[in-house]
């Protein structure tokens, strides 16, 4: 008889732990699997016409707005509203792939010239060094609004060239709430103020005898 009750015992644990695992089932497939995030990272441009400039130069300053300082992606901002998803990411810093982008686009457009990553090493100040003052660099209202202060200058602070870089670009209204939408908008632009500063380079005087040494 005892047996009897021993096994009538174990077979209810038994019978429960399967409706309790039958239970955990069923709930699990109710809440979707968690994504894998995307990541994203910027390109630079080949560089089109080059202009001779044998100079060294970095990217030094570069200051961004602290909401778009995260690791993801503002794809919209609707007054002040903005719109990121945890699942599309930046593959690295935003500050750090402006920063790179930015740097190797004039790089490209300069031929002989030469990239100085920054912080600088000991004795190896650049000949230009590059601030950026980023005011805006988001899309809102299904355009990319940039606003984009910037200053070549040598090492030691003295100013040589300076532009305010402004742009309000419809992006694809299909994709304008999607990250990758954003991104091709934010390399776009940083490839067209890259142009900018080569381009006001080219026509100033003391960059111009800089890149000629």
């Amino acid at each position: 008889m005892r047996n009897k009750r021993l096994i009538g015992a174990r077979a209810a644990v038994l019978s429960a732990a399967c409706v309790s695992f039958a239970a955990l089932v069923s709930a699990c497939s109710v809440f979707p699997e968690s994504n894998t995030p995307t990541l994203y990272s910027l390109s630079a441009s080949p560089g089109g016409s080059q202009d001779r400039c044998a100079a060294s130069i970095s990217v030094r300053d570069l200051r961004l707005p602290s909401y778009l300082d995260r690791a993801e992606i503002v794809t919209s901002r609707q007054a002040a509203q903005l719109i990121v998803s945890p699942l599309h990411l930046w593959a690295a810093p935003l500050k750090d792939e402006l920063r790179r982008t930015v740097g190797r686009n004039l790089s490209n457009r300069w031929h002989d010239s030469r990239l100085v990553s920054h912080p600088w090493r000991y004795g190896e100040a650049p000949d230009l060094a590059l601030d950026l003052l980023i005011e805006q660099l988001e899309p809102a209202a299904g355009k990319m609004e940039v606003q984009i202060d910037w200053q070549l200058l040598q090492p030691a602070g003295k100013p040589l060239v300076s532009g305010r870089f402004r742009r309000s670009k419809v992006i694809d209204a299909i994709n304008s709430n999607s990250a990758a939408a954003t991104v091709a908008a934010v390399n776009q632009s940083i490839g067209e103020l890259s142009e900018e500063i080569a381009a006001r380079a080219a026509t100033t005087p003391a960059l111009h005898a800089i890149c000629r040494r």
